[in-house]
């Protein structure tokens, strides 16, 4: 599932658990339009807090992860623009 700001994800989670649809994993951009990705993870988590946490996040936003990571306990981290090399993938 996907959407195009942080309010619109965050609606489509309140609908998911009005139906009691379960969630597997948040993966957030740190930079939506209205909402941070970790206010996002934030608030979601609030529904669904067994889900696994996965946030997007450029080098200048290293603080965004390291508060994601003290925050709200994320999973994993990856950082923008991907580099295959950098981020421990080969081929």
């Amino acid at each position: 599932m996907a959407a195009d700001s942080g309010s619109a994800a965050l609606s489509a989670v309140e609908q998911l658990k009005l139906r009691n649809e379960p969630v597997a994993l948040f993966l957030v951009d740190q930079r939506m339009p209205r909402m941070s990705g970790v206010e996002f993870l934030t608030k979601a988590l609030e529904l669904f807090p067994s889900a696994k946490r996965a946030l997007l996040t450029a080098y200048a936003d290293t603080d965004a992860a390291i508060q994601a990571i003290n925050d709200v306990k994320i999973d994993h981290y990856l950082l923008k623009p991907w580099d295959h090399r950098r981020n421990g993938f080969t081929g």
